[in-house]
């Protein structure tokens, strides 16, 4: 081969010229991303068993939905997570599968399992697993400040890292919301002559844009939400409930109104 094209040079020339130019061609001409998008097929089931302890979890959901997928074709593995309350089966394709196929096969053999769960199992839940929507950047805050302070901290950053050019989605986990909680005195309601109802009922329709929050009476939490134009809870204190021989019967007259946020639900950390 290589007295060939020692023999025949010129052939050789163009044969490197040819290489080089179709190299130089392939450059400029195919495709090039900086961040191409990866898809792999990938579908998780979850399921929720409400107050079943892990082990229950695992025997009576987890293994069914596990053994039920067995039978699914171009699945390259399962793995699953039970703990308590929730199974998680998470199923992995072969590459090569098409990802809308393999995620409705997956849904319809989900379907068919579902019969064997619990009857106190909720529907499996079917999702996939998008690799693009993963984020690219997580940042952590923390510091000696209250829980409030750092929630209206992750909020405006929230909104700073939004208006970068370029950025899709920017998600906040880990905060508590706004909840403004009114704290009625049981005594006071009796002097009054005001009822629940009516402190519920002024407060929800008052001209007021707060979240959602709590009356507390005796104890007992009533959620009621708050419509309107006014961002301030102050105001909430000088609502008119009632009219009593003449005389308005103020929130703050039977009522502590404390501006604070929700229970946590969920922690996060990195």
């Amino acid at each position: 081969m290589w007295e060939f094209f020692i023999k025949n040079n010129k052939f050789a020339y163009l044969f490197l010229i040819a290489l080089i130019g179709l190299g130089s061609y392939s450059i400029v001409a195919i495709p090039k991303e900086s961040a191409p998008e990866v898809v792999i097929p990938v579908g998780v089931v979850t399921t929720v068993l409400p107050g079943a302890p892990a082990t229950d979890v695992e025997s009576l959901v987890t293994n069914e939905i596990e053994s039920g997928l067995s039978s699914l074709e171009n699945v390259k593995k399962i793995t699953s997570t039970s703990r308590e309350g929730v199974s998680s089966v998470v199923v992995e394709f072969d590459a090569s599968a098409d990802i809308d196929t393999s995620i409705s096969d997956l849904k319809d053999e989900v379907d068919t399992i579902k019969q064997d769960l619990p009857q106190d199992a909720e529907d499996p839940f079917v999702s996939e697993v998008n690799f693009v929507d993963q984020p690219i950047l997580t940042i952590a805050i923390s510091g000696e400040l209250s829980d409030f302070a750092l929630t209206e901290l992750s909020n405006e950053l929230e909104k700073r890292i939004e208006s970068v050019s370029g950025v899709s989605r920017v998600e906040v986990s880990g905060v508590r919301n706004r909840e403004v909680t009114v704290i009625v005195n049981q005594e006071s309601l009796l002097r009054f002559n005001v009822s629940l109802s009516e402190v519920s009922g002024a407060i929800g329709r008052a001209n007021l844009t707060l979240p959602v929050g709590q009356i507390i009476n005796d104890g007992v939490s009533y959620n009621v939400a708050f419509e309107g134009d006014i961002a301030d809870s102050e105001q909430i204190q000088h609502i008119a409930v009632a009219s009593r021989g003449g005389q308005p019967v103020f929130v703050k007259d039977i009522a502590v109104v404390e501006d604070g946020l929700a229970p946590a639900s969920s922690l996060s950390r990195l």
